[in-house]
């Protein structure tokens, strides 16, 4: 984000990083450019979806007239796609294909558009650029990509091996055959899921984090915990996970949980999310106590909540309350004492902030 005018970066700077909101700002980042000669690393990311189609020409004569040593050319254009546009895609493509980018120095880039009549379409280098790869389009897109399935086998396979975050934002989309070699090791699900689709990429998740929205069925997520036996972190909206446990009474999804889970967070996302009740507690203590180590949730009042969960989960390192009521006893070391847990002020701070309340423990036994 920026302010001024103008750009300015040192002139003998390296390596450099821009990430911007809208194509308007692009002329002024290429403008920016134009006295950085010692240049060898170029990261260009754009945010929002623009309006202006990317111009792989005008780059290539930026390159060419100011960046002689530049190596390293990586980015990430979001646009509006029209078929009224006369050969707008076909354009874009080409001006990406010449033989500075394909035979020269290798940059090759891969367009997804969708098969509407317009939408969002996205322009990147290869291999992909992010850590983070949202599928949001489902099958309803095609790919157009300057790199030959037989041209550099290697690269090909590696298309999307920077990606560690996978974010799943329907269940119609269609997994890319090159994640086959991705490590991924977060997974984001917003929607249905197909466990048995996805599962063949998934052996090196370790955390697992369900949208608010979203659903999946008991045989789906026992699936899901069966083939990834590095999970370890769950992030969930407390009834998304209620319905996936058949109300904590899947008695293998619940071993499977016992044993696996190191850090568990129960989101309040929604704006009228009912907090979890002292009933539910007491089951999620006794699932996840023996292993769980950082356990997040958000209950109505801290009375009979806080004090059960700290008496009865022994490998607790951290745990963070929000707490719904408007009115309730101040959380602080004075209260602490008084839930008869094994805490005080030589092995536990408390930080607060309004209604969240954080407990950092230590001395297990």
């Amino acid at each position: 984000h920026w302010h001024d005018k103008d750009l300015r970066w040192p002139l003998t700077l390296k390596h450099l990083k821009i990430i911007f909101d809208y194509d308007g700002q692009c002329d002024r980042i290429q403008d920016s450019l134009i006295h950085l000669l010692s240049l060898k690393s170029l990261e260009i990311y754009q945010k929002k979806k623009g309006t202006i189609s990317p111009n792989g020409q005008v780059w290539e004569n930026l390159i060419h007239s100011s960046l002689p040593l530049l190596k390293i050319f990586k980015f990430y254009f979001q646009f509006q796609y029209s078929s009224q546009i006369y050969k707008q895609i076909e354009r874009i493509v080409s001006s990406f294909s010449t033989s500075f980018y394909v035979f020269e120095n290798k940059w090759f880039i891969r367009c997804d558009v969708p098969k509407s009549n317009q939408g969002r379409a996205l322009l990147y280098s290869l291999p992909f650029p992010f850590q983070i790869y949202t599928t949001s389009q489902g099958s309803n897109f095609e790919t157009i990509s300057t790199l030959l399935n037989d041209y550099d086998n290697d690269l090909c396979s590696n298309v999307f091996s920077n990606v560690k975050t996978l974010e799943v934002l329907c269940n119609s989309s269609e997994l890319d055959e090159n994640f086959n070699r991705s490590e991924v090791i977060n997974l984001i699900i917003h929607n249905e899921f197909d466990s048995f689709k996805w599962i063949h990429i998934l052996n090196k998740l370790q955390q697992l984090e369900l949208g608010s929205d979203m659903t999946i069925s008991s045989k789906n997520f026992l699936c899901l915990l069966k083939n990834t036996p590095h999970l370890s972190s769950l992030i969930a909206e407390n009834s998304v996970l209620q319905k996936a446990t058949e109300y904590w009474n899947n008695v293998s999804i619940c071993n499977h949980l016992s044993r696996m889970i190191l850090s568990l967070k129960l989101c309040g996302r929604k704006i009228r999310s009912p907090p979890i009740s002292k009933n539910e507690i007491e089951q999620i203590v006794q699932i996840f106590s023996s292993k769980c180590q950082h356990l997040s949730l958000y209950v109505h009042s801290p009375i009979d909540t806080i004090g059960f969960i700290l008496q009865n989960m022994s490998q607790l390192y951290s745990l963070h309350v929000t707490i719904s009521a408007e009115t309730y006893p101040s959380i602080n070391m004075t209260w602490l004492q008084k839930q008869q847990s094994r805490f005080n002020s030589s092995n536990c701070i408390i930080v607060n902030n309004e209604r969240d309340h954080y407990f950092w423990l230590g001395k297990h036994q």
